[in-house]
C-alpha cells in the first residue's frame, strides 16, 4: 500500500510529487499530487460501509497565486 511517489522530470529536474490517504480499513479514500509548476490536484472519496465510493471531489490548482475549481461527483 504505497504512501508517496515521486517522479523526477527529466527536462527540468523537478519532481511531481503524489500522496495516498487510507482509512483505517486500507482503503483508499484520497490522494494529492504537486506537480512540477507548483500546482496541486486533490482528490477525496467519500465511501459507505462495504467500500463503494458515495461521492468523490477533485480540486486543481494551477499555482498558489492563482485561484483553483472544484468538480464533484456523485455516485449511486
Amino acid at each position: 500500500m504505497p504512501t508517496a511517489v515521486y517522479t523526477k522530470n527529466i527536462e527540468d529536474d523537478n519532481w511531481t510529487r503524489t500522496y495516498f490517504y487510507y482509512d483505517t480499513k486500507g482503503r483508499m479514500v484520497g490522494n494529492q499530487s504537486w506537480n512540477h509548476l507548483g500546482g496541486y490536484t486533490k482528490t477525496e472519496s467519500e465511501l459507505d460501509f462495504t467500500g463503494n465510493i458515495l461521492r468523490t471531489a477533485t480540486v486543481h490548482k494551477r499555482n498558489l497565486t492563482k485561484l483553483g475549481y472544484r468538480q464533484g461527483k456523485i455516485c449511486i
